[in-house]
């Protein structure tokens, strides 16, 4: 809180910080999914976004 408080009074006059209790179960269980069709999809939109702009930077 106090590293918050720091970085957040360079750009805030007023900052009200207070602790906040998190608890979860504690049945956390990582897992692995096959993704989503549409989130492929997104995948590959942004990967030839990507290369489009990194072709454009090599090539202008």
């Amino acid at each position: 809180m106090k590293r918050a408080s720091l970085l957040l009074s360079e750009h805030c006059n007023e900052i009200n910080i207070f602790p906040v209790d998190f608890h979860s179960s504690g049945s956390l269980a990582p897992y692995l999914k096959i993704p989503s069709v549409s989130a492929m999809r997104r995948v590959e939109i942004a990967l030839y976004e990507y290369g489009a702009r990194v072709k454009y930077f090599l090539f202008s």
